[in-house]
């Protein structure tokens, strides 16, 4: 069967809408490695991208309501790499925020590994545009309605804005198992890293 092609064309001019993908760089993307829980902004509202796209506050309710159980969390918008899924998506006054439980796959430890290193600090949504029109006092495509299918860890973004939000780990826990084990062991907390993650 053949794998679904995401693309960035819009079809502005009618006919059958394919996927389209909208990339943000997060400020910050929050790794919880204990939990396996990734947050951060997916999308913002009312800033241009670099396809001319602005998506706006309310975009994504009704997508939420109707659709939530179906999208899932990508490894760089490949939909055959899924690492996790959404287990909060709220609009709030900036965009799209979500935290997401990431699976323990050997595609979902990297992604969580890049993560909490900074290395992957940037999300991207997949969609199909519901309602949007032209604004040519902006010089843009207004989005209005999206219905969200997925959104992705990505390493580069089309959306200077959308990044992931703090990263958080094992290091507390780390340095504790440090104490306890190196009466006896004297291993290094990058030692024990090492061993309990590489």
């Amino acid at each position: 069967m053949p794998i679904p092609k995401l693309t960035n064309n819009d079809n502005k001019k009618g006919g059958k809408k394919e996927m389209q993908i909208k990339t943000l760089k997060v400020a910050n993307i929050k790794a919880d490695a204990q939990e396996n829980i990734i947050s951060g902004y997916a999308s913002y509202f009312n800033n241009k991208d670099s396809h001319g796209d602005i998506i706006t506050k309310g975009a994504f309710t009704k997508t939420i309501q109707e659709n939530k159980n179906r999208i899932k969390v990508l490894w760089q918008h490949d939909l055959r790499e899924p690492i996790g899924k959404p287990i909060d998506m709220l609009e709030d006054e900036k965009g799209l925020f979500t935290t997401s439980k990431i699976s323990q796959t050997e595609t979902g430890k990297k992604a969580m590994i890049l993560a909490r290193d900074g290395v992957l600090n940037e999300m991207s949504i997949g969609f199909y545009p519901i309602k949007e029109d032209y604004d040519n006092e902006k010089n843009a495509n207004m989005i209005r309605e999206i219905k969200l299918m997925e959104y992705s860890l990505v390493t580069l973004a089309s959306n200077p804005l959308a990044q992931l939000t703090d990263v958080k780990h094992l290091l507390n826990f780390l340095k504790q198992f440090q104490q306890f084990l190196e009466p006896n062991l004297h291993f290094s907390c990058i030692q024990v890293d090492k061993k309990m993650f590489f």
